[in-house]
């Protein structure tokens, strides 16, 4: 994966029962992101797996849903890049800019 990179949480609701309260995600905090899949069992959505938070042993929810997050605003046009890799790492493909 590319390097690392931080999120903000933007939806933290509907949290499932399978995952503790203690390892669920805060509204409005911040998370290093230190890992990413394409999840077919999603229909395809992006996973994150964060550094602050270890769901893996909650199955089948090992990844948080990428829609509960968006990048911070600081260093945007960094992270961009590092989501770009991600993107191109995790999909195959390149990213098209609009």
């Amino acid at each position: 994966m590319s390097d690392p990179f931080k999120v903000i949480c933007i939806d933290a609701k509907n949290r499932p029962k399978q995952i503790p309260a203690h390892l669920w995600v805060e509204q409005d905090k911040a998370y290093t992101v230190i890992g990413a899949a394409r999840l077919p069992l999603a229909g395809n959505k992006i996973g994150l797996k964060l550094e602050e938070l270890d769901i893996s042993q909650c199955f089948p929810y090992e990844w948080f849903m990428s829609e509960r997050f968006r990048l911070m605003a600081e260093d945007e046009m960094e992270a961009y890049d590092s989501v770009s890799e991600l993107i191109e790492e995790t999909l195959g493909e390149e990213l098209i800019e609009a």
